[in-house]
C-alpha cells in the first residue's frame, strides 16, 4: 500500500533481505558440510532449539551460519547472529541479543523481559554463537524465549549442550578423512573434505603450487595429525606460502610428539591448541611480538588499532606493524573483513587464537602496557567520532562494531577517572543513543561522579555528556545535582558546548520554554547545528506560546535546510504537528507526505526519523479521523529496523501510534507495544494534551 506517501518498509536501493539478517559474508567458501547443512536446516524448521556442539575450531560457527542462510526465507522476522565470545554474565548475554536484533536496552525493565517483548510477535531465527562460557545464562535466556516467543527458533553453538527442554543436540564432526589403508592421489583427494579444505586454502596462500600425488600424501598426514579440525587445517595450509606440504607434515609430527608426550593422539581441543602453538613457534621474533599484542583487541577492529598496540613499546614502528599484520593474515592468525562498506578493512583474531595470544602477552609481562595502549587508542578514536543528535545508520553500525573494544577501554580506565574523562565525554552520548543503560549506570556515571567530587578540570563536560542518559535512567539526583551545577558553571564561563550538553537532559526534564530556548541559543553559539535544531523544535513543538509564531519559525527552518539534511524529516514532522494544532489538517497531511518522501529518497531510512514521522502520521490520522493509512503505519512502526530507536524517543512516539490504533479501530491498547513508554520521563507536550495521548484509559 502506498497511500499518504507510505512506501515499502525496506530501505531504498537495498534488496529484500537488507533488514532481515546480520549474517556475515566470508571471503572463502565453506568446504564440505553440504549434507550437514541440509539435515540441520530440516531440524531448524521442525524444532525450537538446536545446538551444535563440538571442540573449538571444528567449524560450528560457519556451519550454523550456512544453515541460517539456508532457512532465512522461512523466517519473516529474519535471522540474527549473536557472538557471545566477548560477554560474561546474564545481563550482558541478553543485552548482546537485544543489540543484535536492532534494539536498545530500556531502563527500569529487566533486559531479558525487554528481549521477550521485542521478539514475541516475530517469526525469527536467533543464532547464539560461542555459548560455552555463559552456558547457564544462555539456558535461562532460551527458556524465556521458548515460553514468551512462540515463533522464535534458537540455533546455538557451544562446546557443550545448553540443557534446555526440547533441545536437539547435533555433534559437529571433524571433516572427512581417508581410512588408514585407503589410497589417495591428486586425482581423487577431493572426495575427502579435510583434504579439499587444505588444498583450497593452500592455493589461496600460494596460487602456483602444484598438486602431486606425493604432496597429497603429505596433506593426508597433515590432516590426520590435525584430526580433520578445520581451523587447525587452515592454519597449516597457510604455511604453504613459505613451506612445502612435506616440510609442514614433518614439522607437525615432530612438534606433536613433543607436546603429546609420545602419545599417538591427543584430545581434540588439545590438538587445536597444539596446532596454534606450532604455528606460533614458526613465526619470527617480530611476528610473535605482533601476534601477542594484537590479542588485546576483541572482536573486529580497524588496521590502525592493531598498529597502535603493536607499536606500544616503541620497539616496532607503525610501518613495520603494518607489514606484520599482513603476515599474520597470510598465516590465518588474523581474519580480514573487506565487506565493511568503506575503503578500509577490519580485522579479527578468532577467540581460540586470541586466548593463546593473551597468554603469551602475560608471559612477556606486557599486559599492563598493552591495556593502557588499547585504552588510549580507543579513547582517541571515540574523540574523533563524536555522536550527533541524529546519527546516520553507518555511524551507528560502526559504533556497534567497535563497542566491545570501547567498553573494554572504559572498564580498564574506571579506576583512573582522570584518564577516563575524555572517553566518557565521547562515549556517553553514544551509549545513550544505543541504549547501553547498564554500562552508563555502572561504568560511566561513577567516573563522572568522582570527577565532580574532586572538581577535576574536565568534570563539567564529563557530567554534561551524561545528562540525556540520566533522564532515561530517571536519575534525578544526578540531574538536579552535578548536571545542574555543571550547567551553571559552564554558563558562567561562557562554555556553550558544555552548557548545550547539559541542556539536552535538563530541557527534557522540565520541558520549560526557557530551557528549549537556551538549547537553541547555546547550540548556535557553540556551532552545534543539530542541537540548535533540537532546541528550536522543542520550543516550538512542545511548549509554544504562540502557535502562529511556531508555524512561521518552523517553516523558515524547513526552507533553509538542505534537502539531504538528516534534520529535514524531524523539522517537517514538527511543522506538521504545529499545523495540526492550528487545525490545518490538509496542509499537515501534505507536510507528513513530504517527510515520508524525504526518507524514501534517503540512502537508508534512519530509524529515529522514521518513527517520529510515523507518529506524526498517526497523529494526523486521528485529527482527520481517517484510518486508511493506519495499518501501514502500524506495520512500519513495529518493524525490526525501528528497534534501534533510543528509549526516550521511542516511548512517546510509540504511545502516540498505539493511541491512534485504539481510537481509530476500537482495539484495546497493546501493553506490550508500550513497554518503551515506561522508560520515558517526559511530561506531556501541548499536542499530547490536545489528543489525550497521555490518558490511556
Amino acid at each position: 500500500m502506498k497511500g499518504a506517501g507510505l512506501t515499502s518498509s525496506l530501505p531504498a536501493g537495498r534488496g529484500s533481505d537488507a533488514d532481515r539478517h546480520n549474517l556475515p559474508s566470508h571471503a572463502t567458501p565453506l568446504i564440505g558440510r553440504q549434507r550437514e547443512t541440509a539435515d540441520l536446516a530440516a531440524l531448524v524448521l521442525s524444532e525450537r532449539v538446536v545446538t551444535l556442539v563440538g571442540a573449538g575450531g571444528v567449524g560450528k560457527t560457519r556451519l550454523a551460519e550456512s544453515v541460517a542462510r539456508t532457512v532465512l526465507r522461512h523466517f519473516e522476522g529474519g535471522a540474527w547472529s549473536v557472538d557471545l565470545a566477548p560477554v560474561n554474565d546474564r545481563d550482558s548475554v541478553a543485552a548482546a541479543v537485544v543489540v543484535a536484533v536492532g534494539g536498545v536496552q530500556q531502563p527500569f525493565t529487566p533486559v531479558l523481559d525487554q528481549l521477550v517483548t521485542v521478539l514475541r510477535p516475530e517469526s525469527a531465527l536467533l543464532l547464539l554463537d560461542n555459548c560455552e562460557h555463559v552456558a547457564e545464562e544462555c539456558s535461562q535466556l532460551v527458556e524465556a524465549l521458548l515460553q514468551g516467543c512462540p515463533q522464535v527458533v534458537v540455533l546455538a553453538t557451544s562446546r557443550e549442550p545448553l540443557g534446555v527442554r526440547g533441545e536437539v543436540t547435533w555433534r559437529v564432526a571433524s571433516l572427512s578423512l581417508p581410512e588408514l589403508d585407503e589410497s589417495v592421489s591428486a586425482a581423487n583427494y577431493e572426495r575427502f573434505d579435510a583434504l579439499s579444505l587444505f588444498w583450497e586454502r593452500a592455493r589461496r596462500a600460494r596460487p602456483q603450487i602444484s598438486i602431486t600425488d606425493e604432496r597429497v600424501e603429505s596433506s593426508v598426514r597433515i590432516c590426520r595429525r590435525l584430526d580433520g579440525i578445520p581451523l587447525a587445517i587452515e592454519i597449516a595450509a597457510a604455511r604453504c606460502r613459505q613451506f612445502s606440504p612435506e616440510r609442514i607434515a614433518r614439522d607437525l609430527e615432530e612438534h606433536y610428539r613433543l607436546v603429546g608426550g609420545g602419545r599417538d593422539r591427543m584430545p581434540r581441543q588439545r590438538t587445536l591448541e597444539a596446532s596454534v602453538e606450532w604455528s606460533h613457534q614458526l613465526l619470527d621474533a617480530d611476528e610473535q611480538i605482533a601476534f601477542r599484542r594484537v590479542g588485546v583487541l576483541t572482536g573486529w577492529f580497524p588496521l590502525e588499532a592493531a598498529e597502535g598496540v603493536i607499536a606500544a613499546f616503541e620497539d616496532l614502528d607503525r610501518l613495520t606493524a603494518l607489514d606484520l599484520i599482513g603476515r599474520l593474515v597470510d598465516k590465518s592468525l588474523l581474519v580480514i573483513d573487506d565487506e565493511t562498506g568503506t575503503s578500509e578493512s577490519n580485522y579479527r583474531m578468532l577467540e581460540t587464537i586470541r586466548f593463546y595470544a593473551l597468554a603469551r602477552a602475560r608471559d612477556a609481562g606486557e599486559i599492563q602496557v598493552l591495556r593502557d595502549a588499547h585504552a588510549t587508542w580507543w579513547s582517541d578514536w571515540a574523540n574523533a567520532h563524536p555522536v550527533t543528535v541524529i546519527p546516520a545508520h553507518a555511524q551507528m553500525a560502526e559504533f556497534d562494531q567497535c563497542y566491545p573494544n570501547l567498553r573494554a577501554a572504559l572498564e580498564w580506565l574506571g579506576p583512573q577517572p582522570a584518564r577516563a574523562a575524555t572517553l566518557v565525554q565521547s562515549l556517553g552520548p553514544w551509549m545513550f543513543m544505543r541504549g547501553y543503560v547498564e554500562d552508563i549506570r555502572l561504568l560511566a556515571i561513577p567516573i563522572a561522579l568522582t570527577l565532580h567530587e574532586t572538581r577535576h578540570p574536565q568534570w563539567t563536560m564529563t557530567v554534561g555528556s551524561l545528562s540525556a542518559s540520566a533522564v532515561t535512567l530517571g536519575n534525578l539526583e544526578f540531574l538536579l545535582g552535578p548536571v545542574t551545577e555543571a550547567f551553571v558553571d559552564a554558563e558562567r564561563a561562557g562554555d556553550y558546548a558544555t552548557a548545550t550538553a547539559c541542556l539536552q537532559g535538563l530541557a527534557f526534564l522540565d520541558q520549560s520554554a526557557q530551557r528549549w530556548r537556551l538549547l537553541a541559543d547555546y547550540g548556535a553559539r557553540a556551532g552545534l547545528e543539530q542541537h540548535q535544531f533540537l532546541g528550536e523544535m522543542g520550543y516550538h513543538s512542545y511548549v509554544p506560546d504562540d502557535v502562529r509564531v511556531s508555524y512561521e519559525t518552523l517553516r523558515t527552518l524547513v526552507e533553509r535546510t538542505r534537502r539531504d539534511s538528516a534534520a529535514l524529516p524531524y523539522l517537517l514532522s514538527s511543522w506538521a504537528n504545529t499545523l495540526l494544532i492550528l487545525g490545518d489538517y490538509d496542509e499537515a497531511h501534505r507536510c507528513y507526505q513530504n517527510a515520508m518522501a524525504t526518507l524514501e529518497n534517503a540512502t537508508r531510512r534512519e530509524p529515529t526519523a522514521l518513527l517520529w514521522v510515523l507518529a506524526t502520521g498517526a497523529a494526523e490520522a486521528m485529527s482527520r479521523n481517517d484510518a486508511s493509512n493506519l495499518e501501514e503505519i502500524l506495520r512500519l512502526s513495529r518493524g525490526r529496523p525501528l528497534r534501534g530507536v533510543a528509549p526516550f524517543w521511542a516511548g512517546v512516539w510509540q504511545q502516540t501510534i498505539a493511541i491512534a490504533e485504539h481510537r481509530l479501530t476500537g482495539r484495546p491498547l497493546d501493553v506490550d507495544q508500550l513497554v518503551a513508554v515506561a522508560s520515558s520521563r517526559s511530561r506531556p507536550c501541548r499536542f499530547h494534551q490536545r489528543h489525550g495521548v497521555w490518558d490511556t484509559r
